[in-house]
């Protein structure tokens, strides 16, 4: 399956830690605004499921000047 069928599976089923793997993942291959948008996506699932990669990447976002 790709990614962006992987995705669309992911909020289909509500999977928060999946679609936080998955957008960072998609931020990987990309930089400026690209980037902060999935990476942004990530910590917003990250901090609905309570996943410990929210603090990272809260503080790689401000680090880009995007908290």
């Amino acid at each position: 399956m790709r990614d962006d069928d992987l995705l669309v599976a992911a909020h289909d089923a509500g999977d928060r830690m999946t679609l936080v793997t998955l957008y960072l993942r998609a931020a990987d291959d990309l930089d400026g605004d690209a980037r902060a948008f999935f990476l942004t996506q990530a910590w917003i699932f990250a901090l609905e499921a309570g996943d410990p990669r929210a603090d990272s990447l809260r503080a790689t976002l401000s680090e880009m000047g995007r908290v």
